[in-house]
């Protein structure tokens, strides 16, 4: 394990996610998703770079049926696509109904965006499936069970217009307090095989325009 910055491998991850071929746009939110659950204690990098080699191996795709149960016809659905599905409807839960959803992977990876729509609305939101729940509130997650599942074959997220009651029950409850990340090796060399698609392949123009003499030395 290696120990990071928030900053610096939250821009691993920006890097890595654009080097699987999503856009800029989609690589800033996945970055600003990975900042969000570093600083709250919770690992989303492991789930990152195996999101990210199934990505790779086309064997994930975005949500492309929005209505009743979200679901992906061909695979499971990417976490981070569905996240900002989830972002882009949030009148649908801000009117306190719900969305049920089919087949996830790695869907620790949503609870970002939750977070954004219950920064923005003021409200909580619930996000439930067989192998964890987790109640995002403004400030704070709280989960229950465990979120590092693979994938989750159905899951449903509701919203609340206020605090949600967690007695009785024995949520683990994580706040914004942490300035640094452990990564594991491994897993941080080979988010850098996928950000290194996105540097320019050297010329022979931009080697001449680098550091050294060039073909001319004039000592």
């Amino acid at each position: 394990m290696s120990d990071y910055s928030l900053n610096e491998s939250a821009s691993r991850a920006k890097l890595a996610v654009r080097g699987v071929g999503y856009s800029w746009g989609v690589a800033e939110d996945a970055s600003r998703a990975l900042y969000w659950l570093s600083s709250h204690g919770i690992d989303g990098f492991s789930a990152l770079c195996a999101v990210l080699d199934n990505i790779d191996s086309k064997s994930l795709g975005a949500p492309s049926k929005l209505i009743d149960t979200w679901s992906c016809e061909q695979s499971a659905m990417c976490p981070l696509l569905t996240g900002l599905c989830i972002n882009d409807r949030a009148v649908l839960l801000t009117d306190l109904q719900s969305i049920t959803m089919g087949k996830i992977a790695y869907p620790v990876l949503t609870l970002p965006f939750l977070s954004d729509v219950a920064l923005a609305y003021r409200c909580t939101l619930q996000f439930a499936c067989s192998e964890f729940e987790a109640v995002v509130a403004q400030n704070s997650v709280a989960i229950l069970g465990d979120f590092t599942v693979a994938s989750t074959d159905a899951a449903l997220v509701s919203c609340s217009s206020s605090e949600l009651d967690l007695t009785g029950k024995s949520y683990n409850h994580y706040s914004r307090s942490k300035k640094r990340v452990n990564i594991d090796e491994a897993i941080w060399l080979r988010l850098g095989e996928y950000a290194h698609r996105t540097y320019a392949p050297a010329t022979e123009q931009s080697r001449l325009l680098g550091a050294g003499a060039g073909v001319v030395d004039s000592d």
